[in-house]
C-alpha cells in the first residue's frame, strides 16, 4: 500500500519536474535576453553620447575656424602691407640714389670745367 502511494506521488511529481525544467529554461533565456538587451542599450547609449559629444565639439570648433580665417586675413594683409612698404622704400631709395648720383655727376663735371 505504501509502495503504491509512493509510486503514485512520483507519477505526479514527474510532470511537475518537467514543467519546472521548462520554466528554468525560459528563465535562463529571459536572463540571457535581458543581458543582451542591456548590452545593446549600453552600446547604443554610448554611441549616442559619443555622437552628441562630437557634434558639440564641432560646434565649438566652428567659431574658432572663423577666428582662424580672420587671423589669416590679418596676416595676409600685414604681408601685403610689408611688401608694399618694401617696394615703396626700394623705389624711394633708388630715386634718392639716382638724384644723389646725378648731383654728384653734375658737381664733378662742373668742377672739371
Amino acid at each position: 500500500m505504501l509502495d503504491y502511494k509512493i509510486k503514485e506521488l512520483k507519477k505526479q511529481i514527474e510532470p511537475r519536474e518537467v514543467k519546472i525544467m521548462e520554466m528554468k529554461e525560459q528563465v535562463y533565456l529571459f536572463i540571457y535576453l535581458y543581458i543582451y538587451v542591456f548590452i545593446y542599450l549600453f552600446i547604443y547609449l554610448y554611441i549616442y553620447m559619443l555622437d552628441y559629444k562630437m557634434k558639440e565639439l564641432k560646434r565649438q570648433i566652428e567659431p574658432r575656424e572663423v577666428e582662424i580665417m580672420e587671423m589669416k586675413e590679418q596676416v595676409y594683409l600685414f604681408i601685403y602691407l610689408f611688401i608694399y612698404l618694401f617696394i615703396y622704400l626700394f623705389i624711394y631709395l633708388f630715386i634718392y640714389l639716382f638724384i644723389y648720383l646725378f648731383i654728384y655727376i653734375c658737381s664733378t663735371t662742373r668742377s672739371r670745367s
